[in-house]
């Protein structure tokens, strides 16, 4: 019973709970609406407040519905648990106290009384005294009055009061707060007109806002309030009433309105966008191959310096960039950037034309604000640089010189020379160049370069022409290879007229050398004389002794200068005369044997000499040392004089000689070219005889014309061999000698004669007495040729032979002297100087004083005339008379011993002198025996003797003979046996001639073993075996035909066996001349060192460091290229 009445109390628990939560719920929803009502209408505010407001409202609103409504409602219903009865008991028993622990007590027993009796009936009788209580009562519904009075009431009272007193506080805030997003404006006197349209703003940008107020009253000042907070003055812009305020770099989106006086325009938004960006780029550069750099990566830098053809790749790492666009402006190429990640994009470009190029990224907004413009500097491939000095031998014009400087800007691949000849006859010079290549260093890029190009591989002969150029290639990998070539160059080899004149002028030259040598000798003769008696007596040196001294050291010193240019002077002289000169063998030796001399002029003791008197002139007093000193100065120095006129006398003796050589050879060629024109004079006539038509009659006409012309050059050639026999008259006159010039006078005028009567014959067109005129010219040059060549051979045996028998007498005086010394210098020994006899032997050694002297003058004669006596040959002289004067001095001051002592070494000066004229006595009888045999071969070739050849061949035209004679029997048999014979005297001649004996015929080596042979060998083996077979056929009476068949064959075979053996004469006799010239002195050294400053100058100046930007490093290589050139 007394549970229904627990439940009926937990029924109305709830419901008194519920109104109560009603009240107190509707209490404080009116209470918070007045309060956010009154804020708004007092505060207008934004958007924002009114959101929070609202927000803030709903949520008190929900908040104790819920708490207050919804929850008691729900244990109302059952929905969420209620209070436990022994919580309802207590409740209960606390509003009716006589029961209130029995109640509690009845509850707990209850859960027990199931199985217990007793507890049930106690149950019943609880049951009983609850029974007249209702529990209901201890809820009373008017307790929620006090609720309804502390709060609803109030809150009522003030909402009556608003909308009795100022309705507008709810009619105006209520719909501001519930339109809370919606813009709520005072109404005001005048109007906010935006005037900027388009609130969207790049992020990083200046936003520039405008507004115009119209309306009957205008605000002087307008403001923006944003929605942080900020109130910011507009500055009023004139004309009208417009105001504008500049967002600076805006990197948030604002909410913002205008404020003027008080009222509020509508709020507004300025969105922000992202303008796309370049966070970062790079740039990878390949560069190409040939220009050995190493590939490089660069980090933000878009101005690049590159050589062309480079592959460039640039990686752009960007923000919100959709694309990226690269426009070349020079190429006008405009293409997009690969994307290859989020935000990333690649571009790849090779290099070939220096442009600007811009880089523009570009998204769904718009493209970058600030312009992106870069250079792309394309270094294009250079061409080679080459500047060159050349040297060309003008002197023996053996070898041309090449040196300067070449270079690239990444490498060379080629250098070389090209080159190309005209002969003296050609009228066009080839087309094509052949080429050489000249060493260089192929991993420098800048370097100078020097070769020296030997002209001798052209085979250049008189009057050619070697025209030439040195070229560069450069390693260009993208165009192709390309070439710098210096400007042509000329080499050219003088004309035969030309050589012959310049060796005149070197050798005019030479001889003005050796007479103003010969003269500052003799100068310094004189001074030093004039030195000697002015020291005399003297026993101190005064400043102007010293000065005089120092005078003639200086003197000394100018005379080796001139000694030296001499020596080089001649030396070129001996050079160009054995290269350009077909000198004979003999005047080559005295050729070597005068530059000999010449060398020898200036000896080693002649300057210690000086250097003693040098150091000797410090001293202050005249001693003995310094006396001695310049008597032997002075010996030496009239030593130098008696060479130097005895150079000058051989000097001139040799150029006549040469100059006899010259002359018979050009009578020998012009003999030659006479003759040949007398062919073609014969030639003509024949033709002209011949000749029918008018064209050939003209085409005589003019070869006649030219055999005129020819024949005048032929006579002026011989009117120039006329003059220099003139010449060659003038110096054996000049120098006495035995050469008899004015015996070939006659020949002159008869040749010139007959020239002349052959050139007027052919102006007459009497062409074959032309021809005899010019035959009988041509003999008789062969003629004066010959005579001159036996006149000269003739008249150097006899020289040959009267310096034999005089240098014999001198050599029999000196072993003579020799003697008489030795004996003197015994007895100077055994006498003492008291003895009378001693004046005795001082009287003797004047004597041989005297017979020196006698001998010193016969040899200094000689030596003017034999080449063979050397230079120390006139020094022993000088030695063996300087010792005896010593002994002369030593005689005087009565000192036997130092008398005996220098007689010592008198003699051994003597001695040495005949052992050094013994061996130039055994040359001249060699050389005697040599001429002897050249006259006897000279002799042979003139009477014509024939050659085994000629022989062979009148052999066979005589067996030829005999076997058309038809003769037989005794008569036949003679003949074939004088046949056989002189077959057999051929066959020896032939083995003669070959000059290596029989075993070189056979095969045989040097050492006599067997070998193979020569191809010449076996030849000549074949002929002399052929030879034997025609002999035993002779023999046995084989006249056949098969025998003369052979006999040609032998013929054919024997002249050209002789025509080879004549060839390798002359490349034998070519190879030993080459092996003879020395090698030429390369080009001055200041050449060479002139290439290594340069090249030193500009490494210097290129390693200086230097921050320039692209246009002055451009300026810098331009300078480096001007002062290369």
């Amino acid at each position: 019973m007394f549970e229904s009445k627990i439940k009926a109390y937990k029924q109305k628990l709830y419901r008194n709970a519920i109104l109560k939560g009603a009240i107190l719920t509707f209490a404080a929803v009116l209470g918070l609406l007045l309060l956010f009502s009154v804020l708004e209408y007092l505060n207008n505010f934004g958007t924002t407040t009114r959101t929070i407001l609202f927000g803030l409202y709903i949520s008190t609103f929900v908040y104790t519905l819920f708490i207050w409504v919804l929850k008691p409602v729900a244990k109302l219903n059952g929905i969420s648990n209620q209070i436990s009865d022994e919580k309802a008991a207590e409740e209960i028993g606390r509003y009716f106290p006589e029961i209130s622990d029995k109640l509690l007590n009845t509850i707990q027993l209850q859960s027990e009384a199931q199985n217990n009796s007793l507890i049930q009936a106690t149950l019943e009788q609880r049951d009983q005294q609850f029974s007249p209580i209702n529990f209901s009562l201890a809820i009373s519904y008017k307790e929620n009055l006090r609720y309804w009075y502390q709060y609803l009431l109030p809150a009522l009272c003030i909402l009556i009061g608003i909308l009795l007193i100022k309705p507008q506080v709810l009619t105006e805030s209520t719909p501001k707060i519930v339109q809370f997003d919606k813009e709520f404006l005072p109404v005001a006197p005048f109007s906010f007109e935006l005037m900027t349209s388009n609130l969207d703003v790049f992020k990083g940008d200046d936003f520039e806002l405008k507004v115009e107020l119209k309306g009957d009253a205008i605000p002087n000042d307008v403001y923006i309030e944003t929605d942080k907070g900020s109130l910011i003055k507009l500055e009023a812009s004139t004309p009208g009433f417009s105001f504008n305020h500049v967002f600076k770099k805006l990197q948030h989106p604002i909410r913002f309105r205008f404020k003027a006086a008080g009222y509020y325009s509508q709020e507004f938004k300025m969105n922000m966008l992202t303008r796309p960006s370049l966070s970062k780029f790079s740039v990878q550069i390949e560069y190409p191959r040939y220009t050995n750099k190493n590939n490089e990566t660069v980090a933000n830098t878009g101005n690049l310096l590159v050589p062309e053809g480079s592959k460039i790749t640039w990686l752009f790492d960007t923000k919100t960039a959709d694309s990226i666009r690269l426009y070349f402006k020079e190429l006008v190429i405009n293409q997009n950037a690969e994307n290859i990640d989020d935000n990333v994009f690649r571009f790849e470009y090779t290099s070939s034309n220096s442009t600007e190029y811009s880089v523009t990224l570009s998204n769904i907004y718009g493209t970058n604000k600030d312009s992106i413009s870069y250079y792309l500097n394309v270094i294009k491939d250079q061409y080679p640089s080459i500047s060159m000095r050349q040297y060309q031998d003008t002197v023996m014009y053996d070898y041309l010189v090449f040196g300067g400087n070449i270079g690239d800007d990444y490498g060379i691949t080629r250098l070389r020379t090209r080159y190309r000849i005209k002969r003296k006859d050609d009228k066009k010079a080839p087309n094509t160049f052949e080429k050489i290549d000249i060493p260089f260093n192929k991993r420098a890029i800048d370097q100078s370069f020097y070769y020296q190009l030997q002209t001798d591989q052209f085979n250049l002969k008189e009057g050619d022409k070697l025209e030439y150029f040195v070229e560069v290639y450069d390693n260009d990998g993208v165009n192709g290879n390309k070439r710098s070539k210096t400007p042509l160059y000329t080499f050219q080899l003088p004309t035969s007229e030309e050589i012959e004149k310049d060796l005149e002028q070197t050798k005019e030259e030479t001889k003005d050398q050796l007479e103003e040598t010969l003269a500052k000798a003799d100068q310094l003769d004189r001074d030093l004389k004039k030195l000697e008696e002015k020291l005399k007596g003297k026993r101190q040196l005064t400043w102007q002794d010293k000065k005089d001294i120092q005078k003639l050291i200086e003197q000394r010193k100018a005379l080796e200068k001139e000694i030296e240019n001499l020596q080089s002077q001649s030396q070129e002289l001996k050079d160009k005369q054995n290269k350009f000169s077909d000198q004979d063998k003999s005047t080559a030796e005295k050729s070597e044997q005068l530059q000999k001399i010449i060398n020898d002029i200036n000896d080693e003791e002649t300057k210690k000499l000086y250097e003693e008197l040098s150091k000797l002139m410090e001293q202050n007093h005249i001693n003995q040392s310094l006396q001695e000193n310049l008597k032997n100065i002075e010996k030496q120095q009239k030593n130098l004089k008696q060479e130097l006129e005895r150079t000058i006398k051989l000097f001139k003796k040799l150029q006549m000689q040469q100059k006899a050589n010259e002359v018979s050879k050009k009578l020998e060629d012009l003999s030659q070219e006479q003759q040949k024109l007398a062919k073609e004079t014969k030639d003509l006539e024949n033709k002209e005889n011949e000749a029918t038509s008018e064209e050939q009659k003209k085409e005589n006409a003019e070869e006649k014309k030219e055999l005129v012309k020819k024949q005048e050059d032929l006579n002026e050639k011989f009117d120039k061999i006329k003059q220099e026999m003139d010449q060659l008259r003038k110096m054996d006159k000049e120098e006495r000698t035995n050469q008899d010039f004015e015996q070939f006078t006659p020949n002159e005028r008869s040749i010139s004669k007959e020239q002349q009567n052959a050139s007027e014959q052919l102006k007459q067109n009497q062409k074959k007495q032309a021809h005899q005129s010019q035959k009988k010219a041509a003999n008789k040059m062969q003629q004066m040729a010959k005579q001159m060549q036996q006149s000269m051979q003739s008249a150097e045996m006899e020289q040959i032979s009267e310096d034999h028998d005089a240098l014999r007498q001198i050599m029999e005086n000196l072993i003579k002297l020799s003697f008489d010394q030795e004996n003197l210098m015994e007895s100077f020994k055994e006498v003492r100087r008291i003895d009378p006899k001693f004046v005795e032997l001082s009287q003797t050694q004047l004597k041989l004083r005297d017979d020196s002297k006698y001998i010193e003058d016969s040899l200094v004669a000689l030596s003017k005339r034999v080449f063979q006596i050397e230079s120390f040959v006139t020094r022993e002289v000088t030695d063996m008379n300087k010792y005896m004067d010593e002994s002369l001095d030593a005689i005087k001051r009565r000192v036997p011993e130092v008398a005996a002592s220098k007689q010592q070494f008198s003699m051994t000066s003597i001695n040495n002198l005949a052992l050094l004229l013994s061996d130039i006595l055994d040359n001249m009888q060699q050389q005697m025996s040599q001429s002897m045999a050249g006259q006897q071969m000279n002799q042979k070739q003139s009477s014509s003797s024939p050659s085994p050849s000629q022989m062979q061949q009148q052999l066979n035209q005589q067996m030829e003979n005999l076997k058309k004679s038809g003769k037989s029997g005794k008569e036949l048999s003679k003949e074939l046996a004088k046949l056989a014979a002189q077959q057999e005297m051929i066959r020896n001649a032939l083995k003669q001639s070959m000059g290596k004996g029989q075993e070189q015929m056979q095969g045989k080596d040097k050492d006599g073993k067997e070998g193979e042979g020569t191809g010449e060998g076996d030849a000549y083996k074949k002929i002399l075996k052929q030879m034997e077979q025609t002999e035993d056929d002779l023999v046995n009476k084989r006249l056949t035909d098969k025998l003369v068949k052979r006999q040609k064959e032998i013929l054919t075979r024997m002249l050209e066996s002789e025509k080879a053996k004549k060839e390798k004469g002359k490349d034998e006799e070519r190879k030993g001349e080459t092996a003879k010239q020395q090698k030429q002195i390369p080009p001055p050294d200041s050449f060479d060192e002139y290439l290594k400053q340069k090249e030193t100058q500009i490494e210097l100046l290129r390693t200086i460091p230097t921050s320039l930007n692209t246009y002055y490093k451009q300026e810098v290589n331009k300078y480096f290229e001007k002062i290369k050139d």
